[in-house]
C-alpha cells in the first residue's frame, strides 16, 4: 500500500509511527555523537525510512532487511538515494540461514529470526569496511549476535553504538545482560536510552 507517499507493508498498523517517532528523538542525538558522519551499518531497514534519513548526513549508508515484503518496499522508497546500500539478509555472527517469524500480524516491524532456511545472515566484519562511524541494530532480539559478526570492525573504526534492548533477545538463548557485558569488555559505555533503544560509546570519548 501507499503510505504518505510511501510504499508500506500491507496490513501493518504500528511500524510506521513507531519508526517516525524514533526519527524524531533519536536521529538527532545519533547524529551529535557521531565523531564523523561516512559510513553508518543499519539493521533491520524495515521499509526504508531509517536508511533514507541516515543518507542526508551519511556518505554511505548499508542497509539490511531479512524480510521480502519490507525490503520490497525499502529498494522502491530508497530508490533515489545513490548513496544507501540494501541487502535482503540478516545479520550475525557469521554466514547461514535461518528463517524469519513474526509474532504480529499488524505491526511489520516486529518480524524476528527463527527457526529455517529461507534467510541468508551475513556478517558486519565481512565488508572490511575501514570507516564505520555508527552501527545502529533493531533486530528484535539478534543484537549481540549481530555484534559478534562486527567484533573486528567494533575494534578497528570505534564507531557510536545503537540497540534495541527489549528482553526479545531471551527467544535466542541470551540476555540482555549479555550484551551489555560484552560491550563494556570491549570498552564501550552506555551513555542514553530512550525508550528500548540504547546509545554506545567508546570509553575513551566519554
Amino acid at each position: 500500500m501507499i503510505r504518505d507517499g510511501l510504499h508500506w507493508p500491507d496490513g501493518d498498523k504500528y511500524a510506521y509511527e513507531t519508526i517516525l517517532n524514533e526519527l524524531t528523538t533519536e536521529l538527532p542525538l545519533l547524529l551529535d555523537l557521531c565523531r564523523n558522519k561516512r559510513t553508518v551499518i543499519q539493521a533491520g531497514g524495515n521499509a526504508g525510512l531509517w536508511p533514507i534519513a541516515f543518507a542526508e548526513h551519511f556518505n554511505l549508508v548499508i542497509t539490511f532487511e531479512p524480510e521480502a515484503e519490507n525490503f520490497k518496499c525499502l529498494t522502491k522508497n530508497a530508490a533515489h538515494m545513490p548513496n544507501i546500500l540494501w541487502h535482503n539478509a540478516a545479520l550475525g555472527e557469521g554466514r547461514y540461514t535461518v528463517g524469519m517469524e513474526n509474532p504480529s500480524t499488524r505491526n511489520s516491524g516486529t518480524w524476528r529470526i527463527a527457526s529455517g532456511d529461507s534467510v541468508k545472515v551475513h556478517a558486519i566484519d565481512e565488508m572490511d569496511c575501514d570507516d564505520c562511524d555508527l552501527i545502529q541494530l533493531d533486530v528484535e532480539g539478534y543484537e549481540l549476535y549481530a555484534l559478534q559478526g562486527a567484533e573486528r570492525t567494533i575494534a578497528r573504526c570505534r564507531p557510536v553504538i545503537c540497540v534495541e534492548v527489549n528482553g526479545t533477545s531471551h527467544a535466542h538463548g541470551i540476555s540482555d545482560v549479555d550484551l551489555w557485558v560484552w560491550l563494556s569488555q570491549r570498552g564501550y559505555q552506555r551513555v542514553r536510552q530512550i525508550n528500548a533503544d540504547e546509545f554506545w560509546i567508546p570509553r575513551e570519548l566519554v
